[in-house]
């Protein structure tokens, strides 16, 4: 095991379906719904707060992750 530590300031938990994606966010004060679209994916991406200190963390929903994690 690796002892690396992590430290990101902000951490976003992502529920997904096959049409909308859930989004809560440490940054925010409130959870977002997104379209499961490339549109609104990127540009919720665009939305994220210094993402290179930003970790996300998702499941897998069968193929439904397909465009948020491309």
């Amino acid at each position: 095991m690796n002892n690396t530590e992590y430290r990101f300031t902000t951490v976003i938990g992502i529920d997904i379906s096959k049409d909308k994606i859930d989004i809560a966010d440490n940054q925010k004060s409130t959870a977002l719904t997104v379209e499961n679209s490339r549109r609104k994916i990127d540009r919720w991406i665009k939305s994220i707060v210094d993402p290179s200190n930003a970790i996300v963390v998702m499941e897998a929903t069968g193929g439904y992750e397909s465009l948020l994690v491309e």
